[in-house]
């Protein structure tokens, strides 16, 4: 009886019939509810007027005006990123990836074109997210994470915080308890108590269109659920506008909408304030998504560079209610 011999083989695994699927990235939201403040080459004034008056009864007799007008200014200054990456496509010959390259020894742009698809769209998703991170984590001592990515700018946070020309302004800093995480069994009266404090220390913006409170994603989901177990099903939680809107939903009761952002994710740091107080400033909106790709003779290697300028400040700190 014949057989056949296919010890000296390995077991065929088809590895070009599949699409290459990216990873899922966390996407960045802060910039659709915000200020956002462009061509800003190093540093801008946030310029804003604070004024009083006094009323006197009506009636004829001498002119004697009363009241102040306050011209003043925040400084928004952005720090310049870059990311750069280098490919030897060589080495890419050398797996599934080369039976897609044309053929011949000089590749000179990043190929095989179904990589460069997938890895120009992940740089983006990636850059993206980092933008939102290093708007609110942004901190040159790492105060806010471990990743050293994340001290490269000065972030909200650690103007809010750390910076003492505003810290003591601000609505509520420090008279929280400190590093409370939200669970279902607290987070109602979280956000309850930010809105106390809205309205006693800065009812002035009360009426303002845009009341936000930014929080966590691990927040964002303890308030579901805190809302769920008492009952409040009827308010489409995380899901408006036939689901054009997901992580964000109108508090029960209150003109406040609630936002989760992974820039808060790993803090125990929320924020109330009317949105368009908060600004992110760049020199180009879609500079981080404008990289450049491209081969090298001297190297023979293709490149990959991304820049971008960031920074981030607020208006009126007296405006921002900070639980943390």
């Amino acid at each position: 009886m014949s057989s056949i011999d296919l010890s000296g083989l390995s077991k065929y695994t088809d590895q070009l019939s599949q699409a290459l699927v990216r990873e899922s990235v966390l996407a960045g939201t802060t910039q659709n509810y915000i200020t956002n403040i462009t061509n800003v080459k190093y540093s801008d004034a946030l310029n804003k007027i604070t004024s009083s008056f006094v009323a006197a009864a009506g009636g004829c007799g001498i002119i004697n005006p009363q009241g102040t007008v306050s011209i003043q200014q925040n400084t928004l200054t952005v720090s310049p990123v870059k990311v750069e990456e280098s490919i030897c496509e060589q080495d890419l010959e050398q797996y599934w990836t080369g039976m897609l390259m044309q053929a011949g020894s000089y590749q000179e742009d990043l190929s095989p074109k179904q990589f460069a698809q997938i890895y120009s769209a992940d740089k983006v998703a990636k850059l993206q997210a980092y933008i939102e991170d290093l708007f609110w984590k942004g901190s040159p001592s790492n105060h806010f994470s471990s990743d050293p990515n994340l001290t490269l700018a000065t972030g909200l946070l650690e103007n809010l915080i750390y910076t003492s020309a505003t810290n003591s302004t601000v609505s509520g800093n420090g008279t929280f308890s400190t590093n409370v995480t939200m669970t279902p069994n607290n987070a109602i009266a979280i956000v309850d108590s930010m809105v106390a404090a809205l309205n006693t220390s800065a009812s002035q913006i009360l009426t303002e269109d845009d009341l936000t409170l930014f929080v966590s994603y691990s927040d964002f989901n303890a308030l579901v659920t805190a809302l769920r177990n008492a009952n409040y099903f009827h308010y489409g939680v995380g899901q408006e506008d036939n689901g054009s809107q997901r992580w964000t939903f109108m508090y029960p009761g209150l003109p406040i909408r609630i936002v989760a952002t992974r820039g808060l994710n790993g803090t125990n740091y929320r924020l109330l304030t009317d949105a368009h107080n908060l600004v992110l400033g760049t020199d180009l909106a879609d500079d981080y998504a404008k990289f450049r790709i491209w081969y090298e003779d001297l190297y023979d290697q293709v490149y990959f560079r991304a820049k971008f300028k960031l920074g981030a400040n607020a208006y009126y700190y007296q405006n921002i209610v900070l639980f943390k």
